[in-house]
């Protein structure tokens, strides 16, 4: 008989790895265009750090404070120039977080967050087709990683004319004050349209 934990597909793991202390480099941002009259200082400081990875290989970026980003290595790109928005990094040495902080603590789970994503999209890009089912990989917002199957799942016996099923794997990662780190993981199967058909979802 199957397991509660089997049958909603939900479970979690500890990462073998001390977090109570994470030592990183801390830059002042410093806008010069593009700045949304619209937009928190939070959202202008998590918009230089979205685009200081970008100009970086994807290296993990994340605000620390207002106008202030930290990363876990060393930038060499400063000079921020992408979507009509511009902005330069200075450099202010290392710091350490401590998960103890919980605005430090924070930090330090968006930086995992999005570390996670770059090995998921790493393992998407180098699957090699002949051993295994083609992947793909996205980072919400909300602070989960999720790694879906190209193709439709085969674990569900049920066909469909005008849907498909893919399987799904998400990570969700979360710090402890004491700085262990839990991976929440949840296996489910999406729903979509197959190609060419449109569906109006009638509730």
């Amino acid at each position: 008989m199957a397991t509660a934990q089997e049958q909603v597909g939900l479970s979690a793991m500890g990462l073998d790895c001390d977090l109570n202390q994470v030592s990183v480099y801390r830059y002042r941002v410093t806008i010069e265009s593009g700045v949304d009259e619209n937009e928190s200082q939070v959202q202008q400081t998590r918009k230089a750090a979205r685009l200081a990875a970008r100009s970086n290989r994807w290296q993990p970026v994340t605000d620390w404070d207002h106008y202030t980003v930290v990363a876990l290595q060393h930038l060499d790109s400063l000079n921020i120039d992408a979507f009509g928005f511009k902005c330069f990094l200075e450099s202010e040495g290392e710091v350490v977080l401590e998960a103890a902080k919980e605005n430090e603590r924070a930090a330090i789970e968006r930086l995992l967050n999005q570390d996670l994503h770059r090995a998921a999209f790493n393992l998407a890009r180098n699957q090699d087709p002949s051993i295994g089912r083609p992947l793909k990989a996205s980072r919400h917002p909300s602070g989960w990683v999720e790694i879906e199957e190209a193709n439709p799942s085969e674990r569900i016996r049920a066909k469909s004319a005008y849907l498909d099923l893919f399987k799904t794997l998400q990570i969700t990662p979360e710090l402890l004050p004491n700085g262990q780190a839990i991976l929440g993981l949840s296996v489910r199967h999406k729903i979509c349209a197959k190609d060419g058909i449109t569906l109006d979802w009638v509730i």
